[in-house]
């Protein structure tokens, strides 16, 4: 697919009902078990993260894509902050059209101006793991535990 003409933004509590639905269709494709979303539950969460930080990605006026983000602190050390995904997705239709890395750029962006780290995660699975995997790491993300780190300082 050809690059595709991305904007994005911060989610207001307005998107909640359209990351619900996105979030959604991320699970169902998961390859492992999750529980069924409890739709008030989720809602809550969703509210949470916007509270921190969610963006949101848009092309042609409609949502394909969303990274959404929590500010934690170690358990031995909580007054040191990081941010964490919980999630990132980008609907399969607009795959390989730049979406992801625009969000990525985001990501950075935010690291630079908070000064915090990011931790994310790493793929739940599904096909071409070792691809998302690559890709995260052309962005200049490090594997370091599990997860992959943009922003983390050095010894």
């Amino acid at each position: 697919m050809a690059k595709t003409k991305v904007s994005i933004r911060q989610a207001t509590i307005i998107d909640s009902c359209d990351l619900l639905k996105m979030l959604k269709r991320m699970f169902e494709e998961a390859p492992v078990h999750a529980p069924p979303v409890d739709d008030r539950a989720a809602l809550a969460w969703i509210s949470k993260c916007i509270d921190d930080t969610v963006f949101v990605a848009e092309c042609d006026g409609q949502m394909v894509g969303s990274v959404g983000f929590e500010v934690s602190g170690w358990p031995w050390a909580p007054e040191d902050k990081f941010l964490h995904d919980t999630w990132f997705y980008v609907v399969p239709e607009y795959r390989n059209t730049m979406v992801a890395s625009a969000l990525i750029d985001k990501i950075k962006l935010l690291v630079k101006s908070t000064g915090l780290t990011f931790f994310g995660g790493v793929s739940w699975g599904g096909d071409r793991v070792e691809l998302k995997d690559r890709f995260i790491e052309r962005h200049g993300f490090t594997y370091v535990g599990g997860n992959f780190t943009y922003g983390l300082s050095e010894k």
